[in-house]
């Protein structure tokens, strides 16, 4: 196969990396990419450490802060198609342009400049035999195309238009199925590419690697086509963007990548008539062997296409795929057959097996489209076999059934002087620079092969295709500052200045397009210039004003604009100029910048919202902040505004705050003096750029104002159904009993809120007013002493009234038993603590004594019982639940000659076989070799069970008074002895409490023998006597005692001391017992 000799490494590299997809796929038409709507730069520092040596970045934002920062012209990279570049202005404006031919492409994943030279494919690794190259027109009419081999080595599934001949056979020995639509199943890396295209675009490679393949496939975005030919391909020749099949001597199919790297040009070229009767012979027997439609020189091209596009003729002499949603995308212009009639004063063969020249006779062909399935299809076109048979006929022939991509942007050359047809996007090439607009006259210029009027025309389409954006839609309500457009000058004209018209024309139909078709409906422009190559600014680029034909099409949201050039005097060849078909729209104008976003009031910071659930604020200076962007990346400024909605009128606005580049947050504080109270207030903001601004941001956000405070509220205890009542500045309750207290708003009608705490400054607790405003707060005391509740009620716009201050006193723990043992005499020791029934003990043996209060002279009169430790007591009934917390105090004196190896209980309480516990001394003890005080529980009533001890750490004195409390907290888990030394009034000690504690895993459980006083119980038998005195014995039951309270029971406090209320200290008493 010969190659391209100047295919560089480059672009092998390029199209390597995009074969790397294993589904090629043919991409046609498309639309114009938008550009962002510009805007006037309002003034602004530009920022600091702008890089200026960039060209072009990715977002309008950022492009317009160079362009102001560095007073250039910086490229929106977010808004590049192939057609269309956007640029932000150093004055805040944009500039777009549309290019009809494309610039750059980024098919290769880069962007880079448009190169539609055809580069080779790989050989196949699995082709056993090379096909014959057949080159030059020898060889004689009716020779072979190719040299066929025994294998199939390109197609691993079959697709639409594949045939499966008896010689085509796969590895295994089967026949390849025919399979349809999803991806393309074909191997790109065997397939000729194109460098850089606008759309991907492959070729068949042709010989034995070219067998079944397509003849050409185009992708766009997801969709495809592909296209076959009915015979088979021999291995083409390359030259730059031009692949050549000799199909045999005298005929062969040239197909030429379109200018724009769109599409394809397939032309079958013909030199004598038996070329074309070899040409029927062999399209007669491809249409048999494969069940193709058409007779003679119809020539059946199948296609397929991807899921959801579909195939259409357009008016019998061209087709078109469109998607489920009816937009074109892929599309063929007329297809066309021309002879050689044109004479030629020089070589312009390239240019004339594309395009038929000036003079040549030409005829538009028909086409029938016969959809199939599934995407198939077979498009039929119909050389006119009269052309063919007519002796007038000038050899060679050409055929054409172009299949072109529908880009955004079209040209054609519309003539008279026999022309049917229109020339559709012609390419500048080597040998024609250029395509003729005026009258060419015969007698004018041997170059006029014919005589004719041309005139040229653009068309820039808008559309909403994903590949190349749109872009009429952008101007949409902008200020069109200036709109040109311009086109290079081809190599022929006249020096001499005549005038060439821009015209507002008819649309370019996909469908044929004549002279008489095509409208020059609007004059816009003109320009007198010579042109010519012998003349002095003969590659002088020429403008046209055409900005009044965009400002219609954007104001009439037209869906493309179209632009013509004629000479202004179509009767003289003075007027004759060629131009090429690199035309361009350049267009600047500044839209009006985007409405701003995230419009809120930050401080206090508050929700948009409407009627009765608008914020009250508790202030007249609140804050607003919102985002601001302008499309062109322009700086701009922004206004907020306060006003009264009904009727309409402001109360402040903050002026046009100071300009700041696109897309910053701006925030402005309300002036003092602009609110008052009681008003509904709504606030807004717009965005300006100097010259244009956006409209009001659209949501209704409202407000009212109060700034009085509400007055503070007032507090009372709650007297019905609750565990205690905590009256203002009294003794009440008790740890672990709930009350509950009642706030009222008073006089202050708009309270929302009560905000309150319990011994803590900062009020961190909410409750909600009822509708008579009014909430009950519960408190539950988890130590005793006062208590300082503070409240304050709050309104709907945040202002908190003072503080009201309410103290109330936790009562301490109050005994359940007592039993002072003043009695002095007789078997009985009343239990004095007023509870019901009372439980006096029953005294046997002991005898009566004074007591340590009377001794030491705090209290005249007390006494004490006195045991021998052999069989005195003193017992009643059950007293304490052990399967609960309990404490037992008790003043002791243990005599010192008292001896026994066994332990000496003061205080126990009998289970069935074993006390349940036992307050007294200790015989061994871990921290002195003495005894100590000490109180055990047995894990259970057994003698057997675990005993679990806490001995105090304070040693066990005798002949010296003692208090004793054994402290169990079940809730806890833990044992407490607390030891105070009493002394004597001799040696009085200091009266200091001194606690020990263990921990109690066991499981409590509940004794329901005799509480004693004076001995324990083991083994179901007495035991453990007690040798010396008690006094003062209480019992505090279901909870344990305030370190403070223990103190001072230790120091001689009685329980009359502490409140001469006793039922309203009682913890244990349930209002209303």
């Amino acid at each position: 196969m010969e190659t391209r000799a100047e295919a560089s490494a480059a672009s092998k590299a390029r199209i390597a990396a995009r074969r790397g997809r294993f589904v090629p796929i043919l991409l046609i038409s498309s639309l114009i990419g938008a550009s962002v709507v510009a805007g006037i730069q309002s003034s602004q520092t530009p920022p600091v450490g702008a890089d200026c040596s960039l060209a072009e970045v990715e977002t309008s934002d950022e492009a317009g802060a160079i362009a102001a920062a560095c007073d250039v012209e910086v490229e929106v990279l977010s808004e590049r198609t192939p057609w269309v570049t956007v640029l932000a202005r150093p004055d805040g404006q944009t500039r777009m342009t549309v290019d009809a031919v494309p610039e750059h492409t980024n098919v290769n994943g880069v962007w880079e400049p448009i190169d539609v030279s055809v580069i080779p494919a790989a050989v196949p690794a699995n082709v056993t035999e090379s096909a014959t190259s057949v080159s030059g027109h020898g060889g004689g009419v009716g020779a072979p195309a190719t040299t066929r081999t025994d294998v199939f080595p390109i197609v691993e599934e079959r697709t639409a238009g594949d045939t499966v001949a008896d010689d085509e056979v796969t590895d295994d020995g089967e026949h390849p199925e025919d399979v349809g639509g999803g991806a393309i199943d074909i191997d790109t890396e065997s397939m000729l590419g194109v460098a850089a295209p606008v759309f991907p675009l492959w070729f068949n490679p042709g010989g034995d690697a070219g067998e079944g393949l397509p003849l050409g496939v185009v992708e766009r975005d997801d969709a495809w086509v592909k296209l076959w030919f009915p015979l088979s391909l021999p291995e083409p020749t390359l030259d730059d963007r031009f692949v050549t099949y000799e199909l045999a001597a005298g005929a062969r199919l040239i197909v030429a990548v379109m200018a724009d790297g769109s599409g394809f040009r397939p032309v079958v070229e013909l030199d004598t008539p038996q070329a074309a009767d070899w040409l029927e012979d062999e399209l007669s027997s491809a249409r048999e062997e494969r069940g193709l439609p058409g007779s003679g020189l119809q020539m059946p091209f199948e296609v397929e296409a991807s899921d959801g596009v579909s195939m259409q003729g357009v008016e019998d002499t061209g087709f078109e795929f469109v998607n489920e949603s009816g937009e074109i995308l892929f599309s063929s212009p007329p297809s066309l057959m021309w002879d050689s009639s044109a004479d030629m004063a020089e070589d312009r063969g390239e240019v004339r097996a594309e395009f038929p020249l000036p003079g040549d006779r030409s005829l538009v062909m028909p086409v029938d489209v016969v959809a199939g399935d599934e995407g198939k299809g077979t498009v039929l076109v119909s050389p006119n076999e009269e052309m063919l048979s007519d002796s007038d006929t000038v050899w060679p022939v050409r055929i054409d059934p172009t299949l072109g991509g529908r880009t955004p942007t079209a040209w054609v050359a519309v003539r008279t002087g026999g022309f049917t047809s229109a020339i559709y996007k012609w390419a500048d090439t080597s040998s024609r620079v250029g395509e003729s607009m005026g009258h060419c006259s015969m007698s004018w210029t041997s170059a006029c092969v014919t005589t004719f009027t041309s005139r040229l025309v653009w068309e820039f389409r808008d559309s909403g295709s994903n590949s190349v954006g749109s872009w009429l839609d952008k101007l949409s309500g902008s200020d069109i500052t200036s709109a040109t457009f311009s086109a290079d000058p081809g190599q022929r004209g006249n020096c001499t200045s005549t005038r060439t018209d821009a015209y507002q024309t008819d649309g370019i139909s996909s469908s044929q397009q004549s002279w008489s078709s095509m409208g020059f409906l609007k004059y816009a422009s003109n320009i007198t210039a010579p042109q010519g190559d012998a003349c002095s600014d003969s590659g002088v680029r020429r403008e046209w004003d055409v900005k009044s034909v965009v400002v219609d099409g954007s104001n009439q949201n037209w869906p493309s604009v179209t632009i013509g050039l004629k000479a202004n005097n179509e009767s003289s060849s003075s007027g004759y100029k060629t131009y090429k078909n690199d035309a361009r729209l350049d267009i600047v104008f500044n839209r009006a910048p985007n409405v701003p976003t995230s419009v809120k009031m930050t401080s206090p910071a508050q929700s948009c919202v409407s009627g009765s659930s608008r914020p009250v604020l508790a202030t007249t200076t609140p804050t607003f902040s919102a985002v601001a962007s302008d499309p062109d990346g322009g700086n701009v400024r922004v206004r907020f505004q306060v006003y009264i909605p009904s009727p309409e009128s402001e109360a402040w606005n903050s002026g046009d705050l100071a300009a700041k580049a696109s897309g910053s947050t701006f925030s402005a504080k309300v002036a003092s003096g602009k609110l008052v109270a009681g008003k509904v207030y709504r606030y807004r903001a717009y965005t300006t750029d100097g010259a244009r601004r956006s409209s009001w941001s659209s949501a209704i956000c409202e407000f009212t104002v109060d700034v009085t405070k509400p007055a503070s509220p007032t507090v009372t205890p709650v007297r019905t159904g609750v565990a205690a009542i905590y009256d203002r500045d009294v003794e009440r309750g008790g740890v672990g009993l709930a009350g509950k207290f009642t706030i009222s708003r008073g006089n202050s009608s708009d309270v929302t809120q009560f905000k309150y705490s319990f011994n803590n400054t900062s009020l961190t607790s909410t409750a909600t007013p009822n509708s008579s405003g009014t909430a009950q707060i519960a408190f539950t005391p988890t130590t005793a002493g006062p208590v300082t509740m503070r409240v304050s009620s709050r309104d709907k716009a945040g202002n908190e009234s003072p503080p009201t201050t309410y103290v109330f006193d936790v009562a301490g723990a109050k005994e359940d038993a007592i039993w002072m043992l003043d009695e002095g005499e007789g078997d009985v020791a009343a239990d004095t603590s007023g509870t019901t029934p009372a439980r006096d003990l029953e005294v046997s043996g002991a005898g009566w004594l004074a007591g340590p209060h009377d001794l030491f002279g705090s209290r005249p009169g007390d006494g004490s019982l006195s045991f021998d430790g052999t069989d005195d007591v003193a017992s009643t009934g059950p007293v304490v639940d052990t399967s609960e917390s309990f404490v037992v105090s008790a003043f002791v004196w243990l005599n010192a000659e008292a001896t026994s190896p066994y332990d000496f209980t003061a205080v126990s309480q009998d289970g069935i076989v074993t006390s349940a516990f036992q307050l007294g001394y200790s015989q061994s003890c871990p921290d002195t070799t003495a005894g100590c005080w000490s109180f055990r529980m047995r894990d259970a009533d057994a003698g057997t069970a675990p005993l679990t001890f806490v001995k105090s750490t304070v040693p066990g004195v005798r002949d010296e008074w003692v208090h004793l409390v054994a402290e169990h907290d079940a809730a806890t888990k833990t044992m407490s002895i607390w030891v105070c030394e009493i002394g004597t009034p001799e040696n009085p000690a200091t009266g200091n409490p001194v606690q020990t504690a263990v921990a109690r895993t066991a499981t409590p459980w509940d004794s329901t023998g005799a509480f004693v006083l004076g001995r324990g119980y083991s083994n179901s038998a007495v035991s453990s006597w007690w040798p010396g005195k008690i006094d003062n014995v209480r019992v505090f039951k279901g909870e344990v005692v305030a370190e403070s309270k223990i103190r001072r029971m230790c120091q001689g406090a009685e329980a009359t001391d502490f409140d001469g209320d006793l039922d309203a200290l009682d913890p244990t008493i349930t209002e209303g017992e």
